[in-house]
């Protein structure tokens, strides 16, 4: 497990965590675009584009994560634009937010002189209401159709986690990203019976996974109520990931400690959000992770990552 696991991870931070993993980006996409969409990708040729055309209204809502992927037999490539949803509720106008964000990629493209890549927006939506975005066309539909040419037109992929059955989550061919799908599945239907989480999480307590492991542990304690049976729950762990599970679970009691409360980590941790960015810095960092693309998956300026790192 990396030395440094942060003690407070928000969803955008957590999927865009596991899709930073290349085999997990490639299932996602697998998953999640249309089978006639996959079949012209050459997913071999995946690299991650640490740019980001979010801007400052944007960013109260969405995080994102580009994907650079190339067109097969052709010299032209796609961006996938993975639009994570921050606020996990609706907003009848986040169809002109997608309309800004395209925009905002083209005339980047342009202005640095580069060959102009299609964008496709991808909005992965893990909120517990029932939400449908309206496309721009949608707010026009009293105008006379003479005017229906004006209308900028263009489609999104909508990803509204909690519509996929376990069934669909079970085609998932990666197993980091099919258990992180489970998690967050499962946070919508908190409480959920201890034995299913240990389940999940022994899934990845291996080797191959295990920059992802702390991470994802400190996600489970974030989001599901088992502060209360925290000994049971560490009971049923598994002896080869106990002591890892243990060390976490005792971190964040402390860091509860020091913010001054009694219960731990529940009522710390939106107190601990600052430390926990800190935190994701050095962990991204000690795995080798670039600083641009550190970061993007933190919301922070690359200054900021460098000043991070540096006081270390």
């Amino acid at each position: 497990m990396p030395e440094f696991t942060p003690l407070h991870i928000s969803h955008d931070n957590f999927i865009k965590s596991i899709l930073s993993d290349r085999s997990a980006a490639i299932a996602f996409i697998e998953t999640f675009l249309p089978a006639t969409v996959v079949g012209l990708l050459d997913l071999g040729s995946l690299t991650y584009d640490t740019t980001t055309f979010i801007s400052t209204e944007m960013a109260e809502r969405f995080a994102d994560l580009l994907l650079d992927v190339r067109i097969k037999q052709s010299e032209e490539s796609v961006k996938i634009a993975v639009l994570v949803e921050l606020k996990s509720h609706r907003d009848k106008h986040t169809a002109f937010q997608l309309l800004e964000y395209i925009a905002l990629a083209y005339r980047r493209q342009i202005k640095q002189k580069q060959k102009l890549k299609l964008i496709i927006p991808l909005i992965y939506y893990h909120g517990k209401s029932k939400w449908t975005p309206d496309s721009i066309h949608n707010f026009f539909k009293n105008f006379p159709p003479e005017l229906d040419k004006h209308i900028p037109v263009f489609e999104h992929l909508f990803i509204d986690l909690k519509s996929k059955s376990a069934e669909d989550i079970a085609q998932i061919k990666d197993v980091l990203l099919q258990t992180a799908m489970n998690i967050q599945l499962l946070r919508m239907i908190n409480p959920v019976e201890i034995a299913t989480i240990i389940s999940l999480i022994a899934k990845i307590a291996g080797e191959k996974y295990r920059n992802f492991f702390g991470p994802t542990l400190v996600y489970i304690f974030n989001n599901f109520d088992i502060q209360q049976e925290i000994d049971k729950f560490i009971g049923q762990i598994p002896e080869n990931i106990k002591s890892n599970v243990m060390t976490i679970s005792e971190r964040l009691l402390q860091q509860g400690r020091k913010e001054g409360k009694a219960s731990g980590w529940a009522e710390g941790k939106a107190e601990g959000k600052a430390e926990g960015k800190v935190e994701v810095v050095l962990n991204a960092y000690v795995r080798g992770i670039d600083i641009p693309m550190i970061a993007n998956i933190t919301g922070l300026s690359t200054q900021e990552v460098k000043e991070i790192i540096q006081k270390q």
